[in-house]
């Protein structure tokens, strides 16, 4: 679960972006993931940063029907 989430070491996304210049938008899955990245990248100009409910069985807020709403915008970019 997200607060067992401790000492958490980022992914090299920074030369992921330098080396995919094709990437164009970012989605997080939850808040969480989203507050991660913030605190260890900063954004970067040109690309589109989305924070989606998360996927996750412990997500109480969101019902199957309204998880895929909002999800739904992975295929329509």
């Amino acid at each position: 679960m997200d607060l067992a989430i401790q000492d958490e070491r980022p992914n090299p996304i920074a030369e992921l972006l330098e080396t995919h210049t094709s990437i164009k938008h970012i989605i997080f899955n939850g808040q969480k993931a989203y507050s991660l990245y913030l605190k260890h990248f900063d954004k970067k100009e040109g690309i589109i940063y989305s924070c989606l409910p998360s996927t996750s069985p412990a997500n109480a807020k969101s019902n199957l029907e309204n998880l895929i709403a909002h999800w739904r915008i992975i295929i329509s970019d």
